[in-house]
């Protein structure tokens, strides 16, 4: 596995229920090993308009069933030779290779056909760079009517930079917003066939390649 990626869950600062934040810190730590290292990968966000996305392998979830979030959020990092998965969330090997998440978590291609309209996933793609200079969120999303928090937050403090914009990384009818947006077949279409004799799979994320309450 390429130096600097981390090996372990350990490594990484992790609250649950927090994906975004959570990604967004393993973004942060990446940076600070390597530039370059984080060239290399994007930050990925699934839902669709209904916020109904089913997960399997999920470890707040029963063992041979799946969760609907409203959202996930996890980190993909894609060289010549692997295409790796990030999912703090997920009870798959850490990292894991983009097929065997595609297969565990994701459900597959035979899965997502096989799903009611509502369920269908979507997928933000967005480079891992401008998700560290761009997400910011101020937790509102996970306090009650009364103010008090759905879910414990992270004792760091929050990515705030004057405005929300946690929903638009969600929305996927945004198509002008940061990333790409797809759907399940063009995503593992264009992360499921790395070491393949392409020059597309030699080019950073960083270039254009063109899913709770957060877990």
């Amino acid at each position: 596995m390429q130096a600097g990626l981390p090996s372990c869950r350990r490594e990484c600062l992790h609250t649950p229920y927090y994906c975004e934040e959570n990604t967004w810190h393993l973004c942060s730590q990446l940076r600070s090993r390597s530039a370059s290292l984080l060239a290399r990968c994007a930050v990925v966000f699934i839902s669709n308009a209904n916020r109904t996305v089913p997960l399997w392998r999920q470890r707040v979830g029963p063992d041979d069933g799946a969760v609907v979030w409203d959202y996930h959020v996890f980190l993909l990092y894609r060289d010549n030779s692997c295409c790796l998965v990030f999912d703090l969330d997920a009870t798959t090997n850490f990292p894991v290779q983009f097929g065997e998440y595609a297969d565990q978590v994701l459900g597959g291609r035979e899965m997502e056909e096989a799903l009611e309209e509502r369920f269908r996933r979507s997928f933000r793609v967005v480079d891992a760079c401008q998700y560290l200079n761009n997400f910011s969120s101020d937790r509102s999303h996970m306090k009650a009517e009364d103010g008090t928090w759905l879910k414990q937050p992270p004792s760091t403090l929050p990515i705030f930079k004057g405005n929300n914009n946690l929903d638009d990384f969600i929305s996927m009818e945004k198509s002008e917003f940061l990333g790409t947006v797809m759907d399940l077949e063009e995503f593992v279409k264009t992360f499921g066939t790395v070491g393949a004799d392409s020059s597309d799979n030699n080019r950073p994320l960083s270039d254009p390649v063109g899913l709770n309450n957060t877990t």
